[in-house]
């Protein structure tokens, strides 16, 4: 004997399926709630560590065509010829004219320190153990008073002709808060 569902049966058991997959869907979307709130963002105390390297990649892929200040220290030189090749990175001409004993490394640090960098982060810019550019924090806090300094470092080799090399370049960007 087979036994047939009446309509009232078959209406019950389909509430129990809405049920079921309401609360499910409770559970899915609580559980994504969940996990997301616990990414939001807070800057860490940690986060000066890659301000050194951060500068120092700006700077090593930045081409100085691509600098972008209608004024300033570099487009003078840009302007007057100083800088003769634009394709360089702002890193590699600072090496060039650091190189060549051209005066124009330092002011060309300064300009990318004071543009390039938070004013609560002190930086300082050294090239073959010459200090091209330096700034204190806002508070005056300067390197020798800095609880933790970190340090980026780069070695640049630049080519003088088709067959030679300039002497490396060891560029070391120090920063402190």
């Amino acid at each position: 004997m087979m036994h047939r569902i009446s309509r009232r049966e078959a209406r019950r058991g389909a509430y129990f399926f809405v049920i079921d997959a309401f609360i499910g869907s409770i559970i899915i979307i609580a559980t994504i709630v969940a996990v997301y709130s616990g990414f939001s963002y807070k800057e860490e105390s940690s986060q000066v560590v890659y301000r050194a390297e951060d500068f120092l990649t700006v700077i090593d892929s930045t081409p100085i065509s691509k600098y972008g200040y209608a004024s300033g220290p570099i487009n003078t030189m840009i302007l007057d010829g100083t800088i003769a090749d634009t394709r360089l990175t702002l890193l590699q001409q600072m090496v060039l004219f650091n190189i060549i004993h051209n005066t124009n490394a330092g002011v060309m640090a300064n300009d990318l320190i004071y543009n390039h960098t938070p004013s609560a982060v002190g930086i300082t810019v050294i090239m073959n153990q010459n200090t091209l550019g330096t700034r204190n924090t806002s508070g005056g806090v300067d390197e020798k008073g800095a609880s933790t300094v970190f340090v980026g470092q780069r070695i640049v080799l630049l080519r003088e002709s088709a067959a030679s090399l300039y002497p490396p370049a060891v560029v070391e960007v120090h920063t402190w808060q």
